[in-house]
């Protein structure tokens, strides 16, 4: 969206900063107010199994009761579909970029634009239907003891936002290493703090990239496992 704002170069920084600062301190209050939330007496991880694997939605009617949990989880299941109606049009955007390039099989198909709403209505329904198979795959396998769906489906977000974070670190590593001498600066910069700010930001987005890498089971199993031993 920066190309569409005004003052790009330094309006689209700001609005960035903000979004990062804003998300930052309310997404810290959230996780505080949730752990503060969990009941000492019956244990964490007793509290948290009325509804089967959701421990926000048992928090939630732990601590408040079914009706205003129910509430609760609602407004968060809300802000999920809106999360993803936002995910959605990036996606299409940026599938609409590429197809216009010419980077896509199908790509003279793709980049048509419908020409009484103007959208690109090929590049939407394709990307459709790429996320609803993928948000199937958790189903795939419900009937099998075997959890091949959800372990697919978790490796697929892995994947993606391993790709998502690398795309902003790649240009951050070379704007703190070998490009920070003739790095253009804009009207908005960190003046002589940007090169160390990059590097920390790069080296932050590499090693969290390589948690991903590793199974999301094993970890959590073993933490249950002598938690569940603590509370026997």
């Amino acid at each position: 969206m920066a190309e569409e704002t005004r003052n790009a170069s330094r309006s689209s920084a700001l609005g960035l900063l903000a979004t990062v600062t804003i998300s930052a301190v309310t997404g810290m209050l959230y996780i505080l107010g949730l752990i503060y939330s969990i009941p000492n007496s019956v244990g964490v991880y007793t509290s948290l199994s009325i509804y089967g694997g959701a421990p926000i939605a048992s928090l939630f009617s732990t601590v408040t009761g079914n009706k205003v949990g129910l509430m609760l989880t609602n407004i968060i299941i809300a802000n999920l579909f809106f999360a993803g109606v936002s995910s959605f049009t990036v996606t299409t955007r940026v599938a609409f970029a590429m197809a216009r390039d010419d980077a896509f099989p199908g790509s003279q198909t793709l980049k048509l634009v419908y020409p009484s709403t103007q959208t690109p209505l090929y590049t939407v329904a394709l990307v459709f239907i790429i996320d609803c198979l993928l948000l199937l795959l958790p189903l795939a396998t419900m009937k099998l003891k075997a959890s091949y769906g959800p372990v697919a489906f978790n490796a697929v977000t892995s994947i993606c936002v391993i790709g998502y974070q690398m795309s902003y670190c790649v240009p951050l590593m070379l704007r703190g290493t070998t490009a920070r001498k003739t790095f253009l600066q804009t009207d908005f910069n960190l003046g002589r703090f940007g090169t160390l700010v990059a590097n920390i930001a790069w080296f932050w987005l590499f090693v969290t990239s390589l948690f991903l890498f590793w199974p999301t089971t094993f970890p959590v199993d073993k933490v249950r496992h002598r938690a569940k031993s603590c509370i026997a």
